[in-house]
């Protein structure tokens, strides 16, 4: 059976491109970008910085990419961790390994391939992968503060309630009190009119 190196290459090519493409993905939503308007400077995350569960998930995919295999760098096959902290793949490196040992670089391709599946499978299991479970904490966290944010409400409205009663009572009592004081005002002048008089 004649050994098809061109889709060998490309399997090893396209797990490459997979991995530059997530860590790609990470490290944009984890930049912070600074902006300047009116002499001030202002911060911004993106959707994952500081976030130390993403973190972790690229970091157990970077292992199983580049953690050696029986004693063997996956660099040696072509598949190299760059100074920017990704991978790239290094055609040359492959071919040369596969020429030179073509079982054994099979071998270690698909040792790779599986621990790349395997932790992918761990981030991403609808059940209970770490991304799931970020998911459900995350749903639960908003059910949560919509319960606070509900009660709040329920709380303000009684409040709001109870202080249009009180305002309510206020704007009587002051209606009286400006009744009382007309009353008053009426006597007042008709005491003084009547002392007037007598003079």
């Amino acid at each position: 059976m004649v050994r098809d190196d061109k889709a060998i290459t490309d399997v090893a090519a396209g797990l490459v491109a997979g991995l530059v493409d997530l860590f790609s993905f990470v490290n944009r939503n984890s930049a912070v970008t600074t902006s300047t308007s009116s002499g001030s400077t202002k911060a911004t995350g993106g959707l994952f910085t500081g976030d130390s569960g993403i973190r972790d998930i690229k970091q157990s995919m970077m292992s199983a990419a580049t953690s050696p295999v029986d004693g063997r760098s996956p660099s040696e096959i072509g598949i190299v961790i760059t100074k920017d902290g990704t991978v790239e793949f290094d055609a040359e490196k492959f071919a040369a390994a596969l020429a030179a040992d073509p079982g054994k670089t099979q071998a270690t391709l698909q040792t790779i391939a599986g621990r790349v599946e395997a932790a992918g499978k761990l981030a991403s299991d609808k059940y209970d992968g770490t991304i799931t479970q970020r998911i459900t904490g995350q749903e639960s966290e908003v059910r949560s503060l919509t319960t606070q944010i509900e009660d709040w409400d329920r709380r303000l409205a009684s409040r709001q309630s109870t202080l249009q009663s009180v305002w309510s009572n206020l704007e009587v009592k002051l209606g009286q009190l400006q009744s009382q004081q007309e009353w008053l005002t009426s006597q007042i002048d008709s005491l003084n009119f009547s002392s007037g008089s007598k003079k």
